[in-house]
């Protein structure tokens, strides 16, 4: 993750820098071989009545609501600047999230509630079908569908890296999602404990994701396979993150690690000439 901040001493500059910052910016910035390297960029802005407001976007250059990982990348550069983030609130394109850094560093933070597709009345989701067929290339799917403010495509079946990389964009793709959704593949490995491979909407295969460890846990939970009012483990290739889901669906809690790796400086002479005024 990449983060962009401007001080809210600065509003009208960090507002310049966020029309300047163009899909083509994100890519080169995003691009691990010419640019930085990242999944994702962040621009914290202020935010009239909240904390701060976070603007997400992608590897491939378009803006999304959500991004459990960013909201965790955010709140640990804030502290490590300075910011007291003992309890903050943060606007994001799904609405307002709470975080707080605990005493032991990790971040903890509110994800949006659950939306389900064909799903109404969450305490008796026993008695609705949660999965929906898709079927691709002859072969069928049946993925959860389901929003934690951005869509998720959550599949109970075990997979290959191989296969990931197949069907994940077929899937993410597919007609069922005119904005394109995020795909996780999931496998109960132990008791509420999950083991997760993700193709990340504009990112592709992706190591770890903080909403893609909601929904797969608010998943598994739809399904029986994981009980809520306890912490449940998502275990996924870049790490593992903890999900709380209250009995109602209607409290989430993300909690996990955010590492810093290193900072820069955009300059002129670097080909940022347009972002850098």
């Amino acid at each position: 993750m990449f983060n962009g901040l401007e001080e809210s001493d600065a509003s009208d500059k960090s507002e310049s820098l966020l029309e300047r910052l163009t899909s083509d910016h994100i890519q080169s910035l995003c691009n691990r071989h010419t640019g930085i390297g990242a999944d994702g960029i962040i621009v914290a802005l202020p935010a009239p009545g909240y904390d701060y407001r976070m603007v997400y976007y992608n590897a491939d250059g378009h803006e999304a609501e959500m991004c459990g990982n960013g909201i965790r990348c955010l709140v640990a550069m804030l502290r490590d600047l300075g910011k007291d983030m003992s309890k903050v609130t943060i606007l994001t394109g799904s609405g307002p999230v709470q975080a707080e850094v605990l005493p032991n560093g990790l971040v903890r933070n509110t994800m949006p509630s659950p939306v389900f597709k064909g799903i109404s009345g969450i305490p008796h989701i026993d008695n609705t079908q949660p999965t929906h067929a898709i079927e691709i290339n002859h072969r069928t799917f049946n993925p959860v569908i389901l929003s934690v403010g951005n869509p998720h495509a959550v599949i109970p079946e075990s997979i290959s890296l191989d296969e990931l990389l197949t069907w994940g964009p077929l899937i993410e793709h597919h007609d069922m999602f005119p904005n394109r959704t995020n795909v996780e593949f999931i496998e109960v490995v132990g008791a509420n404990k999950v083991k997760v491979l993700i193709w990340e909407r504009g990112v592709g295969r992706t190591l770890a994701s903080g909403s893609g460890a909601t929904a797969s846990a608010c998943a598994a939970a739809a399904l029986g396979k994981v009980s809520t009012g306890e912490n449940i483990d998502v275990l996924m290739e870049g790490g593992t993150l903890s999900v709380r889901i209250s009995p109602d669906f209607k409290e989430i809690w993300l909690q996990g690690p955010a590492q810093f790796v290193f900072q820069g400086e955009l300059t002129e002479q670097g080909g940022w000439h347009d972002l850098v005024r």
